[in-house]
């Protein structure tokens, strides 16, 4: 993503926390810390999706490696993670 938008652009990320008894259950969980959610859809039609949870110091961490200025705040529910892209592109 980093790659793709203008250098000093302010970028928003946003997603729900995981929250016992509010959230999705978690359906199934990788040796690496993947984890999997089972969602069906109105017409029954049933996936397993890939649905991560990440703490606040993994997005931390991971936009300091894209970004100035990362912020990332927790309410109960979601997370909202922002910063500034860095003047020069990352090599990827």
């Amino acid at each position: 993503m980093a790659q793709a938008l203008q250098p000093g652009l302010q970028i928003v990320l946003f997603d729900n926390r995981f929250v016992e008894g509010s959230s999705t259950p978690i359906s199934r969980c990788t040796e690496t810390g993947d984890t999997y959610q089972d969602r069906q859809l109105s017409d029954g039609t049933s996936f397993e999706v890939l649905k991560n949870f990440p703490s606040a110091e993994s997005l931390s961490s991971l936009l300091n490696q894209f970004c100035g200025n990362v912020s990332v705040r927790e309410s109960h529910y979601f997370w909202l993670a922002s910063g500034n892209l860095a003047a020069e592109k990352p090599s990827v």
